[in-house]
């Protein structure tokens, strides 16, 4: 009967480690979509840079013609 006494003891652990899997992986989880957000940025900005160039270097053809 005694180790009856622990379930609620065992329960309580699982629950904690369970809780502390779901937070670490979460932190995981948005450390990488931020790194991977970062990384879409750079290239959206890199695709806007070569865009506007490509418009100013268009433009400039234009008022030479």
């Amino acid at each position: 009967m005694a180790i009856l006494a622990f379930i609620p003891i065992l329960i309580y652990i699982a629950i904690f480690a369970t809780l502390a899997y779901l937070i670490v992986s979460f932190i995981g989880f948005m450390k990488t979509k931020t790194e991977n957000d970062r990384a879409l940025l750079e290239a959206m900005h890199q695709l806007i840079k070569r865009v506007e160039s490509l418009e100013a270097a268009k433009v400039k053809e234009e008022k030479v013609n």
